[in-house]
């Protein structure tokens, strides 16, 4: 075994055991919204996620824990109108993209995903909103509609092994294909 490897490893022990080892300073994410303010703050993939709502007019407020799919939020999206919330979380390296009601859980409501699209093995990143519609892309096939609090999973690749990019209309859950933006 390599002699410098060796070195490195009996220091990084003997930083944690004497205490000079840190864990990571959370990070502090925000979107604004015209009604608010959407932060998430997280150390690492293997902290636990803590949200805070602001409301435009008042003072931030711890939310609950989502009950997202993974631990680790890597993209997180709400709707400029403040209606609805989408995030990829990751596990193991793959995303799940989660749909949530962001009003119900402003509010302390019990909450589940409306939607969940889960293209294991394969990737997805969120693209954005368009007139109360959420843009994203995948490798994956997926079908024209989706029903509201099932999870879709095993999904084809694309035909041609690249991207592609979707509109999913919230209310009737129609998937329709999209150009990239």
């Amino acid at each position: 075994m390599n002699l410098t490897f060796i070195a490195f490893i009996l220091s990084l022990s003997l930083l944690s055991t004497t205490g000079l080892a840190h864990a990571a300073e959370p990070q502090r994410t925000c979107q604004r919204l015209d009604i608010g303010q959407l932060c998430l703050q997280q150390a690492s993939e293997l902290d636990e996620a803590h949200w805070f709502w602001q409301p435009a007019q008042g003072t931030q407020q711890p939310l609950p824990a989502l009950p997202s799919a993974m631990q680790a939020i890597v993209e997180f999206q709400p709707d400029p109108l403040g209606i609805w919330l989408a995030l990829v979380s990751v596990g193991e390296g793959h995303g799940i993209l989660e749909i949530f009601d962001l009003q119900a859980w402003i509010a302390k409501q019990p909450l589940m995903p409306l939607y969940s699209i889960n293209p294991y093995p394969g990737w997805i990143t969120l693209e954005g909103w368009s007139d109360g519609r959420l843009r994203f892309s995948t490798d994956r096939q997926l079908p024209q509609q989706i029903e509201k609090n099932i999870e879709i999973t095993d999904l084809p690749e694309t035909d041609t092994g690249t991207d592609s990019h979707y509109i999913l209309e919230l209310e009737s859950g129609i998937l329709q294909p999209s150009i990239a933006h």
